[in-house]
Order: structure tokens, then sequence, then C-alpha cells
């Protein structure tokens, strides 16, 4: 498989099962470091392990060798379109985001976004949904800034989140 790359230095990297261990102990270290910890609800082994073996993928951010980030992205999601409200079941959740602190601020969410676009495309995936704590106002901001839209405000994953939704454009 060809390397991806979502800018000339920041590596895009598939996770398979055998780096489980890895991706949780990177999720961890990431909370732990959190001063909002109530912006994040982690994922689950099952969590991780349903988006590792389904039609998406979980992914390690590398700058250099060293890993900054991590996203996940599901499509077999129908527990969470109910959940959520939502109409659309050919959707893509963006289940998690997570950036080391010192690499925050340099636009990588924004265009691990739209790299998740992309690959909604690819998978013929209708539309994108996530959460987001409504006081995590840079997230919230990239979100709104990639074309998402509040579509309802809930409480779930231990709190008050957002439920932002974009359908993908052809």
């Amino acid at each position: 498989m060809k390397d991806v790359y979502l800018d000339s230095l920041v590596k895009v990297e598939i996770i398979t099962n055998d780096r489980l261990d890895e991706v949780i102990c990177f999720q961890k270290d990431i909370i732990d470091n959190m001063e909002n910890k109530e912006f994040f609800c982690p994922l689950t082994k099952e969590e991780f392990l349903v988006a590792i073996n389904g039609r998406d993928n979980v992914y390690f951010l590398k700058f250099n060798d060293e890993v900054i980030g991590l996203f996940v992205a599901t499509c077999d999601i129908d527990d969470v379109i109910s959940e959520y409200q939502l109409d659309n079941n050919n959707v893509m959740l963006i289940d998690s985001i997570m950036i080391s602190e010192n690499y925050r601020g340099r636009g990588l969410q924004r265009k691990i976004l739209n790299y998740l676009e992309i690959r909604a495309k690819e998978l013929n995936v209708d539309s994108l949904v996530a959460t987001v704590h409504p006081d995590n106002i840079y997230s919230l901001n990239n979100f709104l800034v990639e074309g998402y839209q509040i579509i309802n405000r809930l409480k779930i994953h231990g709190g008050p989140r957002c439920i932002v939704y974009k359908e993908v454009e052809d």
C-alpha cells in the first residue's frame, strides 16, 4: 500500500490488530494529560477492534517516526444511528480524533476531517457524524469550519454532546 500523508510531513498509518495495545496506550496517555477529561469518552478495546476489522480503520499520525495522533472512523454503526437520532444509515462515525499536546493548533484535526471525507467517498458513504463536547470550542469550531452542522444536542457519552453532521459531496 502506498504511503498516505496529510501534508508533506505527517504520515497516516493504518493500524492492524497486532498494534492494538499501542493504540490503547496512546489513548490513555492523551486522556491522562488532558485538562478537560470530560471532553473525551475513551474507546474500549472492542470499539477499536470493530473499526480495525470493519470497512474502515484506526489510524496513527506520525511525524518522522513519532506517533503524534490517533483517529478512528467506523461505518457499521446501527446502534449509533438510533442513539444519535439520525435518519440516514449510510454514515461514517468519526469516533475519535486525538492529537499529542505538542502538535495541537497546527490544523491537523481539520486535515483529518478532510482525509476522512475522502475515505467516506471511497467507501460510498453518504455522510459523516461525530460528537463534540459543547465546551470543546476548538474542536467544535474545526468541525463547523469544515462544513459540519450541529444537528442535535444530547446527553450521551457521560455528558452533553453536540452531534455534528456533514453530507459527503460528490
